[in-house]
């Protein structure tokens, strides 16, 4: 993945949020203290999906770790500008040849 000006990661964070939004994905940016390293939490509660974000990330980092949660839920029926619709699908398609499945898709 080719590094964005910094500038740009701003406007595609703030894509990427309002996108949890459209999905009813709960965005948390918090503290995570672990006794394994990671960055991010992507679980769900009662129905809920529940995306956490340690605070303390770069934006590039916050950038990724947003991009590969949100890759790999359906956006079909959300309005997503083409150039990050098409970086999606390509993380996507990343992620499921690494065997990740698709939220509430685990079935089919």
């Amino acid at each position: 993945m080719s590094k964005l000006k910094k500038s740009s990661y701003g406007q595609l964070i703030q894509e990427l949020e309002t996108m949890c939004e459209f999905l009813n994905v709960d965005l948390k940016y918090e503290k995570i203290q672990s006794h394994h390293p990671r960055k991010s939490a992507l679980f769900k509660i009662k129905g809920t999906w529940k995306l956490i974000i340690d605070r303390h990330t770069t934006v590039e980092e916050k950038y990724l770790l947003l991009l590969d949660n949100l890759a790999l839920f359906d956006r079909e029926t959300i309005f997503i500008q083409p150039a990050l619709r098409d970086t999606l699908d390509r993380r996507q398609t990343e992620l499921e040849s690494l065997g990740k499945k698709l939220p509430g898709r685990e079935n089919g």
